[in-house]
């Protein structure tokens, strides 16, 4: 086989691993968004999440203060024991 074809290939199959890894990383990333649109906010207006409902502790941290703030009171029940940590299962 000669050397510029083997040089394509290896290219080719370097290009098609860094794109599935990029696939897999924004996928990853699109999913712990889903729930919770952190960019967008959380509704602090009634009782509508769970810890359940967050893909990780810091994104319910974020819904937490964040709810905190607006209203002034734990609106989700996100902190059980009242330490101001959402979530701590997570």
């Amino acid at each position: 086989m000669k050397k510029w074809l083997k040089t394509i290939i290896v290219i080719a199959i370097i290009f098609i691993i860094v794109f599935i890894v990029l696939l897999l990383v924004r996928l990853k990333f699109k999913s712990a968004t889903d729930k919770i649109n952190i960019h967008d906010g959380s509704d602090c207006s009634s009782d509508i999440y769970d810890c359940t409902d967050f893909p990780d502790q810091e994104i319910a941290q974020i819904t937490y203060n964040r709810c905190m703030n607006e209203v002034g009171y734990d609106v989700h029940n996100l902190d059980k024991d009242n330490d101001g940590k959402a979530c701590e299962s997570l």
